[in-house]
């Protein structure tokens, strides 16, 4: 989870989560896309603990990298979302 929130005039940001246990799939975070622009990010992993820690951990990694070298939404989600299909078991 993010260790701080972006400061945009207009714009109050904020946000909390709670696991059901030590450790869980629940994310969300807010980053720099390029010139203005933030990226929000809210998701969920199917089942609690590690794994699913392991699963937003890689989900996160991947949406901050691709947003360094890409400006649009679209570009980035799709770029992601096939590096975890590659890299996660089909179940």
């Amino acid at each position: 989870l993010p260790a701080t929130m972006p400061v945009l005039s207009g714009f109050h940001f904020g946000g909390a989560s709670r696991s059901c246990q030590e450790t869980g799939g629940d994310y969300y975070d807010c980053f720099d896309i390029g010139e203005g622009a933030y990226g929000i990010a809210i998701g969920d992993a199917s089942g609690h603990g590690i794994g699913a820690a392991l699963v937003m951990m890689q989900a996160r990694a991947s949406l901050r990298a691709l947003a360094l070298s890409h400006d649009d939404p679209g570009t980035i989600l799709a770029r992601a979302n096939r590096c975890l299909v590659e890299s996660l078991p089909q179940d």
